[in-house]
């Protein structure tokens, strides 16, 4: 058994991008670490945010509008794996 806290370290390292950003006045930004979004967003008119299919290449598996400040994670398989005797 194992504990990975690679995930908690990508959002935390987000979050702590966002604060930094946040201090220099920067508004209105995506910060896009692998998978962990950090949203600042203050604009009347909503981003709209597009997960990856896992699957098929170039495809996109949903999209939905942000309109205010929000962090994101997303997780799979199809970004980080290894192919040993085509298994």
């Amino acid at each position: 058994m194992e504990i990975d806290l690679g995930g908690i370290v990508k959002g935390y390292a987000v979050e702590v991008a966002r604060e930094i950003l946040v201090r220099k006045e920067l508004r209105d930004f995506i910060i896009d670490a692998g998978g962990n979004l950090g949203i600042e967003w203050h604009k009347r008119v909503p981003v709209d945010v597009q997960v990856r299919h896992p699957r098929k290449d170039g495809k996109f598996w949903c999209k939905f509008p942000i309109d205010s400040s929000v962090g994101i994670a997303t997780s799979g398989d199809y970004q980080y794996y290894f192919i040993e005797k085509n298994k």
